[in-house]
């Protein structure tokens, strides 16, 4: 992290800052001791190897599940706020509204549903207790039957209130709150907690193991979790040990911020235009104003930043501007993690013609209904020509005593590499046997009969 939060440079009042180095990565055994952990749940649950969804499937359900930079805290102002979430803290402009009203969706709008579970204050205890349930507290929303999920978390579990207390309420004349290096460090040890990062690989997997049980997803190993991260490097590790369970780690609109930070060069530098576009955070209206706030926590009882009204809260947010951002990295992950349909298999290639053994060489015989007749079709060669007479003329008397013969046919075909000559021809249903006996009389050494009904 850097600069929690910091005004004018006249009359500063305060700067709360965490190394900006990435946390320190598990060693190889604590890295084991986590994985063999997923080994061990997976297992026990009995999860199927994930599989990728495909491209083409429409998404009809999807959640939004974890803390305040999900539930979008005063993203575009007050009057945004879904009044039907209000002790959560749900925004019009969060980013899971934008991403919900995106066009690239697969599928049609009004069949897409988002439970928007996601709220301000969460920590992971509740939102395994809360958001994954199927019978939701007041104030939440059923889990559902969600295709995928998006979340982010973290900054809770760590204290990230407890930091601004420390860095903004203690300064403010609160001495009996722990002092801003103490709480600091706190965080940091913490980061880096064995327990603390298992929980994380936890809750995650819970979520995987929830989203399949409910089947919204076909099939229900499809399931996947967008991870954000509040605490981007160990939620991102987190999400690289399960990503053979369908977790996927979200980056890209971090870089975002750049230059959209109060204290950027190239930020605004009038921090009392709360609605500027160049400034991606709510600046107070004035510094009296903020410094009033926090005078009426004096009178009481929690003096924690949860008790400053929510249009102070909210400078610890992101904007709807900045939260686009969001929708459009997560939208695009989204997409880039689902795969093509295979293409259809080409036909089988039919076998080669069989080559007539020495018996059958002399002739072959066909026979099939048509309509309420029986077509025949004979091929063959070197046939006795007294018996067989000129142009299959003996072979055509025969036939006609198996009954009326009609639409006799009878050619050569000098190009047929197996066949001398074709014949066909209609005769009364029942006529199989006869047409193979016409057949052996015409000097046919075999079949004693014709293939196919008849």
């Amino acid at each position: 992290m850097g600069s929690i939060i910091s005004y004018d440079s006249k009359r500063p009042l305060l700067v709360c800052a965490l190394p900006r180095a990435s946390p320190a990565p598990a060693t190889g055994t604590e890295d084991a001791t986590l994985v063999a952990s997923i080994s061990s749940i997976v297992k026990s649950a009995g999860l199927k190897p994930y599989a990728t969804p495909l491209s083409t499937d429409e998404i009809k359900e999807w959640n939004a599940l974890g803390d305040s930079f999900t539930a979008g805290i005063g993203s575009n102002g007050l009057d945004d706020s879904l009044r039907i979430s209000q002790d959560c803290s749900r925004y019009d402009k969060a980013y899971p509204m934008q991403m919900n009203a995106d066009t690239r969706w697969p599928g049609k709008p009004a069949d897409r549903k988002l439970n928007f579970g996601a709220c301000s204050g969460n920590v992971m205890q509740d939102i395994r207790t809360k958001q994954l349930s199927d019978n939701a507290p007041v104030d939440y929303q059923n889990f559902g039957k969600p295709q995928l999920a998006v979340i982010t978390l973290g900054g809770n579990d760590l204290g990230f209130e407890s930091a601004i207390n420390a860095c903004i309420i203690r300064a403010h004349g609160w001495p009996n709150i722990p002092g801003r290096n103490r709480v600091l460090i706190g965080i940091e040890n913490k980061i880096q907690d064995l327990g603390f990062l298992g929980a994380f690989d936890e809750l995650l997997l819970a979520i995987v193991v929830k989203g399949r049980v409910n089947g919204g997803a076909d099939p229900p190993e499809s399931f996947q979790l967008f991870v954000n991260g509040d605490l981007n490097f160990q939620i991102k590790q987190s999400a690289f040990r399960l990503a053979n369970e369908g977790v996927v780690y979200v980056e890209g609109f971090q870089d975002s911020y750049i230059d959209h930070q109060f204290c950027d060069p190239k930020a605004d530098t009038n921090l009392k235009k709360p609605i500027s576009p160049k400034t991606w955070f709510w600046a107070s209206d004035s510094r009296e104003a903020f410094e009033a706030a926090l005078d009426s926590l004096k009178t009481s009882s929690d003096p924690s930043v949860a008790a400053i009204p929510e249009q102070w809260r909210r400078i610890f947010h992101p904007k709807g501007t900045a939260y686009r951002h969001h929708s459009d990295v997560n939208l695009n992950t989204v997409l880039a993690n689902r795969q093509a349909k295979p293409a259809a298999p080409p036909p089988p290639t039919p076998p080669p013609a069989p080559t007539p053994t020495e018996e059958e060489e002399n002739n072959i015989c066909g026979v099939w209904y048509r309509i309420i007749l029986n077509h025949f079709e004979i091929r063959g060669e070197n046939f006795d020509p007294v018996k067989f007479g000129k142009d299959g003329s003996g072979l055509k008397k025969e036939i006609k005593g198996c009954g009326a013969l009609t639409k006799w046919r009878f050619e050569y075909t000098p190009k047929d590499p197996n066949f001398a000559w074709f014949a066909s021809g209609q005769l009364p249903i029942g006529t199989k046997a006869c047409v193979g006996m016409a057949v052996v009389s015409a000097d046919g050494e075999g079949p004693d009969g014709c293939t196919g009904p008849g």
